[in-house]
């Protein structure tokens, strides 16, 4: 378990969870340094997958013991962004209050950066909400478990895997 603990792979991984995540990650137990957010950028789309996999399967679970679809996918939203802790939301709203202030890049950043919400960032909110929620449920209806097939085809047809060396 200790060579587990240490393994820059792993310690990646959970660099990367602690940061993008609100699942709690006891760093201590990797290293005394702080993480390297740099070195650890390849696994960003690996704890997106989590968060995906965790909140789908949530939603797909409610939706199996009979929650209807739509309540179920507000849910299985609620949860991803309850796992974040809002951090793409906060994103979204701070860049459309910025970017709709305009004005001079200064005036823009120093939007951005305030942590009061605007006009534009609740908007951004709504509309971007709505946006995910339709999507899901476009995904449910037109049988979106064949969605998951899409990743896998993508890395067979791109990898450089031999069979031959396989079997040796």
């Amino acid at each position: 378990m200790h060579l587990l603990l240490k393994n820059k792979y792993v310690m990646d991984f959970f660099a990367t969870l602690m940061f993008f995540t609100r699942i709690p990650v006891k760093w201590s137990y990797f290293s005394k340094k702080a993480p390297d957010l740099t070195r650890a950028s390849w696994s960003f789309p690996s704890v997106g997958f989590l968060v995906g996999i965790l909140s789908g399967g949530a939603g797909d679970i409610l939706i199996q013991v009979g929650l209807p679809v739509f309540l179920s996918c507000v849910i299985a939203i609620t949860l991803s962004v309850l796992l974040t802790g809002a951090f793409h939301e906060d994103g979204l709203a701070d860049t459309a209050d910025g970017l709709g202030a305009g004005g001079s890049p200064r005036n823009i950043d120093k939007i951005i950066h305030d942590s009061r919400l605007g006009t534009y960032g609740v908007m951004s909110l709504v509309l971007g909400i709505l946006v995910k929620l339709g999507i899901i449920l476009a995904l449910f209806e037109s049988g979106y478990p064949l969605v998951a097939i899409f990743p896998l085809d993508l890395l067979l047809a791109n990898s450089h895997y031999d069979s031959k060396k396989l079997i040796q």
